[in-house]
């Protein structure tokens, strides 16, 4: 989501020392760091896939769940 700063057409405060710091890097040093960015956007892309995952998880056992317990309340019923 874009801050303040963004849409109001600014580049934030953070990504400004960003790039300055770029600019007084060595090729080398700027080589490992844009693989580092590559490992931590890889890292963020496996997390958010596994959390999809669990989500999907727990929406599959709650439905069972709540089915489960919609049969057991009419099973009580039909018995009282």
């Amino acid at each position: 989501m874009p801050g303040d700063d963004q849409k109001a057409g600014q580049i934030p405060r953070a990504d400004k020392d960003y790039l300055r710091t770029l600019g007084t890097q060595s090729l080398s040093e700027l080589g490992q760091s844009l693989r580092t960015l590559t490992q931590n956007v890889g890292s963020l892309t496996n997390q958010a896939s596994r959390l999809a995952s669990t989500q999907k998880n727990i929406q599959i056992g709650l439905a069972i769940g709540f089915a489960f317990l919609s049969i057991l309340i009419a099973i009580l019923k039909f018995l009282h």
